[in-house]
């Protein structure tokens, strides 16, 4: 199977994002040390991780399913008329796991790892029968700042915005896409165990996300 990889046409935004990631990096180690020289309200916990599910993939939806006229063009031969066709698409939802930096009580850092899987049915043109799956995933790499307007002990509200890369294949291709997040809304409850709901929208996801996460 030829394996090809698409990259989605974005110069100067795929540049952007590029730039900001790498600056994110390489800003972490630096402001963290310069930040213990400093007098600044104190941070209860420096570290936050976090486990998530939810929201509606739309881009992922829109870039990695094709249907059977894209997947299977029809090239007027006897065979083409047998061949599989694909049922519905279904698509697991996002699953998120990221790793925050809180440098201040209102701005953290959190660099997340997101995935969405695909699957569709593939049955006979002849039978009808089921014959196989199609299975496909896409993995996001997203970093995010994230500002906290209502710091209390036990609830936080918090807003935040992200830029990264997505990647995913699709019946033999590679696409590799930006992606871009931004959450207006979302708050936490509980303090060194704690879950989250928020509210976003991008091309990672479009709705509401929620789960829970452990400060250290």
């Amino acid at each position: 199977m030829k394996v090809s990889l698409t990259v989605m046409p974005v110069t100067s935004a795929g540049r952007c994002i590029l730039t900001f990631v790498l600056m994110l990096f390489t800003c972490v180690t630096s402001i963290y040390g310069q930040d213990k020289e400093r007098v600044h309200e104190p941070v209860t916990f420096k570290y936050e991780v976090r486990a998530g599910w939810g929201g509606f993939p739309f881009v992922d939806r829109s870039i990695m399913v094709t249907d059977n006229s894209e997947i299977v063009p029809p090239d007027g031969s006897l065979s083409s008329l047998y061949r599989d066709y694909n049922g519905d698409t279904y698509m697991t939802g996002v699953f998120s796991a990221e790793f925050s930096f809180n440098f201040r009580k209102w701005f953290s850092l959190a660099l997340g790892v997101d995935c969405d899987g695909i699957y569709t049915r593939r049955y006979s043109a002849d039978t009808g029968h089921k014959t196989g799956t199609d299975r496909r995933a896409v993995l996001t790499f997203l970093p995010q700042a994230r500002f906290s307007y209502l710091n209390r002990e036990y609830v936080k509200l918090y807003s935040s915005i992200g830029l990264g890369y997505s990647f995913g294949t699709s019946y033999g291709d590679s696409v590799l896409f930006p992606s871009v997040q931004l959450t207006p809304i979302g708050v936490t409850a509980g303090k060194k165990v704690f879950g989250f709901f928020e509210i976003g929208v991008g091309t990672l996801y479009i709705g509401c996300m929620a789960g829970a996460g452990f400060r250290f």
